[in-house]
């Protein structure tokens, strides 16, 4: 429980704080609890170990060790209009803390996590694996056709170029449509990300929704499935940094956002698992082109994109001010490889299963290594976290709270 003084702090800060941050305020007596469960009551039943509420900004350092042993290496996002104009020079020296409108955890990665990461896939072992996968591949020829894809063929190329006598050159690939242009590139980006960042705000709110109606606990889900939504629309903005889509990819966006949020939302209905699981290969997919891309850039293929990454990305990321468009692409690739570790886990619990990843996530190297936990693994890993958590907290005892 809060201290009296701590307590007292906390009615002090909020009465001045709601006024500009209506959304984050909640009853002054709990605005801030640290509630922790007996051993025996069990995950599955949706009730969650520790509960924190957002809290007055002047007392968010105080509980920073809270937040870091239940997200371990976690960030808060703030808003893209802010992140975007906040230099990252000034954003490093002061620690960068910067001005947050939301507080949404994403994680935040080292060089050497953002380099692992591999292009996995998921074996399909159901039908409703094969569904999945088969509306992917629906999905994909779709995509590469609007979007003009093609990656690099070494071999058509050589081939070519024994053709023509003569090695060829970068325009000469790109007309030949052996390599893409930066244009090609970036629209795929964008038109992905449009995509990408409807499953989670869909699965939340149909999640929410039935929450209010059956007037019980989500178990955790909602958060994490805004927090992935949130999360890949940053990386939009990031991209649209760069440059911006003209009329037609926007008609092209809007219909297919109209389409494809009422298809996935209907499917939600019907069987969560399946969603899950066409996300996870969705998100397959999306490492694939980021891996692709990345590959393209070292190898000297676009050298348009030998750039500084967008401020706001460098923010989101807490990259050095000088990081590039590569590291741009490596972090996406790294939030992306998460995607699919926790949609592929979710696809094999029961909807009424607490979400093993609400308190905190497996390592970034096992994300981007490993497709995803089957059922007994993400249980055994959430009873893993419970012992952990209960043991900080006898282990702070009234020295913390």
């Amino acid at each position: 429980m809060i201290t009296y003084q701590a307590r007292s702090a906390l009615r002090r800060n909020t009465s001045n704080h709601c006024s500009k941050h209506v959304s984050f305020c909640a009853p002054t007596k709990r605005t801030l609890t640290l509630a922790t469960r007996s051993r025996s009551d069990s995950l599955a039943n949706g009730k969650p170990l520790t509960t924190i509420l957002v809290t007055p900004q002047g007392l968010r350092r105080s509980i920073s060790t809270v937040q870091d042993s239940l997200h371990p290496r976690s960030q808060t996002a703030a808003s893209a209009s802010q992140l975007a104009s906040v230099p990252s020079s000034e954003v490093s020296e002061d620690n960068r803390k910067i001005v947050e409108d939301w507080l949404l955890f994403h994680p935040t990665y080292t060089k050497d996590e953002v380099e692992a990461v591999k292009v996995v896939h998921r074996a399909n072992l159901t039908l409703s694996d094969r569904v999945a996968d088969w509306a992917i591949g629906a999905i994909r020829w779709t995509f590469d056709a609007a979007t003009g894809y093609a990656h690099f063929d070494a071999k058509k190329a050589d081939e070519l170029a024994k053709k023509r006598g003569a090695t060829l050159s970068l325009q000469e690939l790109r007309e030949a449509g052996l390599a893409m242009s930066p244009k090609l590139w970036m629209r795929r980006f964008i038109f992905l990300e449009t995509i990408a960042g409807v499953p989670g705000s869909a699965a939340a709110i149909l999640r929410h929704l039935k929450s209010l109606r059956t007037m019980e606990r989500d178990g955790g889900w909602i958060h994490t499935l805004l927090q992935e939504s949130e999360n890949e629309r940053i990386h939009l903005f990031s991209f649209l940094e760069i440059t911006k889509p003209g009329r037609f990819m926007r008609l092209m966006t809007m219909a297919a956002q109209g389409v494809f949020t009422s298809a996935f939302a209907l499917a939600y209905v019907i069987s969560p698992r399946i969603c899950h699981r066409f996300v996870g290969k969705l998100e397959e997919q999306a490492v694939l082109t980021y891996t692709l891309a990345i590959d393209e850039i070292k190898a000297g293929r676009l050298p348009e994109f030998d750039r500084k990454a967008p401020e706001i990305a460098i923010n989101y990321w807490r990259m050095q001010p000088a990081a590039t468009f590569l590291d741009m692409l490596y972090q996406i690739r790294a939030d992306e490889a998460t995607h699919r570790f926790i949609n592929h886990s979710l696809a094999d619990l029961k909807s009424t299963d607490m979400n093993p990843f609400a308190m905190r996530e497996p390592s970034a190297s096992i994300r981007g290594t490993e497709p995803g936990y089957d059922r007994e693994k993400s249980l055994a890993f959430s009873e893993t976290v419970k012992e952990d958590l209960l043991k900080r907290h006898r282990e702070s005892g009234k020295a913390a709270w």
